[in-house]
């Protein structure tokens, strides 16, 4: 992801957890709200084609510790001409340590999926939590390191899933930037994994709204996907002076 960088006394320019799967560390500030919201279509060697239309992330920053999400997904299957809202999940995002040196900028995040909220073909069976801990190393005024590892369910099995995410963020100029991840997930040694790599641009419009744009493939065993993402988003404070 972009390293922008701020002004003395001024906000920060919008930073997003999105086109990547990798999450930042960084909060919506105190009394904003940020909407990221963007469109997938998802093909693999069987021509199954998938489309999220859209996919949305609503957060708000309650306080400059706490930050409140909530994920709405609209998904569709060109085929089955299914169309419909996947589970919604509700969440935070809190500060743990500030970076110092090599020590990395760390927070948290936590969502829960509530199975009944969704179109009556996408409910799920469970309730299903999930967590995080996300990680950003500053490399220098133009590249940043940033990780993520935690724990997930799907709301279909009540088996666990442990997810790992790596990306590169690189500030091309002062309003571009670019990223390259890695990530992946796997539930128990003796099954196979799903393994992946992606990236993508970012567009700063203006300090409170960004368009991205993304591509990148999955490898699961002798199949593999591609997928092709795009989305806009932009964030206001509540709280006018």
């Amino acid at each position: 992801m972009t390293l922008l960088l701020k002004a003395q006394n001024e906000i920060a320019p919008i930073i997003l957890d999105r086109p990547d799967l990798t999450e930042s560390p960084y909060l919506v500030p105190k009394n904003y709200f940020q909407m990221e919201s963007g469109i997938l279509f998802q093909n693999d060697k069987s021509n199954s084609q998938q489309m999220k239309l859209p996919t949305s992330l609503w957060k708000y920053g309650l306080t400059d510790n706490l930050e409140l999400r909530l994920i709405t997904d609209f998904d569709g299957s060109i085929e089955n001409k299914g169309y419909g809202l996947s589970p919604i999940w509700i969440g935070f995002k809190a500060p743990l340590v500030e970076e110092k040196g090599i020590v990395p900028k760390i927070s948290i995040i936590s969502h829960l999926q509530i199975p009944t909220l969704a179109s009556s073909f996408y409910k799920a069976k469970y309730i299903a939590p999930q967590f995080r801990f996300v990680f950003q190393h500053t490399i220098s005024e133009k590249v940043s390191l940033s990780y993520n590892l935690g724990m997930e369910w799907d709301g279909f099995s009540p088996q666990q899933t442990y997810i790992y995410t790596l990306t590169s963020g690189i500030s091309l100029t002062k309003r571009i930037g670019m990223y390259l991840e890695l990530y992946g997930d796997f539930q128990r040694k003796d099954v196979q994994g799903n393994y992946h790599a992606d990236g993508g641009f970012t567009y700063l419009i203006n300090n409170n709204s960004m368009f991205d744009i993304s591509s990148g493939f999955k490898y699961l065993g002798v199949n593999k996907d591609y997928f092709l993402s795009c989305g806009y988003s932009f964030r206001f404070n509540t709280k006018r002076k």
